[in-house]
């Protein structure tokens, strides 16, 4: 689950991470609950610099749909699962528009959102939410309700810069749970018709100083110079997207 104050940048990162996931080659549903369709089409084109879509990024809008999607109802559960069916992440957005008896005092009330959520993880889905923190500050719910959370990412922002620090996490190394850094693109120009496709950008991530999982990824490339960015990953213990970014950093640093 990712958390934040209204305007904190939430929507804006996951999209980056959503399209990066795609562009490696994961298939990656995007359920929106309650962006207009152009504020949408906004923070896609911001992100994209001109880049294209991936393939395998889809979304789901309510306002796109013309009907809000429930998906406390089960026609709307129903709908979401088949569309879910050859995903591999998910994304909720947000918890408040799509989920919102949930929010309720009382663990019972999760009842239909862990059902939702465990069928999609036990298919072998990521399930990605993401919701407002509360007035003062605090994440969703109570701590019996985030019982089935492996990860709790806090979002802040200070200007154009947010910050994406781990609250809550399984199985991840200290290293891991380093705080990450993203700066907000300034909405870039289209491309121009017929001009040709441009890779997705790389995250503008904050300099600093290489750490421990930099060094294990430069040792595997000085080992291996044409080693992948999977078989890297999985020697050092990180994840795909963590080691992308790191291994082009790397390169070009050459």
């Amino acid at each position: 689950m990712v958390y934040g104050v209204a305007k904190s940048g939430k929507t804006t990162w996951i999209v980056h991470e959503a399209l990066h996931m795609a562009a490696e080659g994961h298939r990656v549903l995007y359920i929106d609950g309650e962006m207009g369709i152009g504020d949408f089409q906004a923070r896609l084109s911001a992100v994209l610099a001109g880049a294209q879509i991936p393939d395998g990024f889809r979304v789901l809008s309510s306002r796109a749909l013309g009907r809000n999607l429930q998906l406390e109802t089960s026609a709307e559960q129903i709908f979401i699962l088949r569309e879910a069916k050859d995903a591999e992440v998910v994304v909720f957005d947000n918890l408040h528009a799509l989920f919102p008896s949930s929010l309720q005092a009382g663990p019972e009330s999760c009842e239909v959102l862990n059902h939702v959520v465990d069928t999609l993880h036990l298919s072998g889905k990521t399930v990605i939410f993401i919701h407002h923190s509360s007035r003062g500050g605090a994440s969703f719910g109570s701590s019996v309700k985030e019982l089935g959370l492996e990860l709790k990412l806090k979002v802040t922002r200070k200007d154009r810069d947010i910050s994406i620090t781990s609250e809550a996490a399984r199985g991840l190394s200290p290293e891991q749970l380093v705080p990450r850094h993203f700066v907000i693109p300034t909405p870039g120009l289209c491309l121009e018709e017929g001009a040709p496709a441009q890779a997705l950008p790389a995250a503008p991530v904050e300099e600093k100083e290489e750490d421990e999982l930099d060094g294990a990824i430069r040792r595997e490339l000085e080992a291996n110079s044409l080693a992948s960015c999977r078989a890297i990953a999985e020697k050092v213990g990180a994840s795909k997207s963590a080691v992308s970014g790191r291994m082009k950093k790397i390169k070009a640093s050459k």
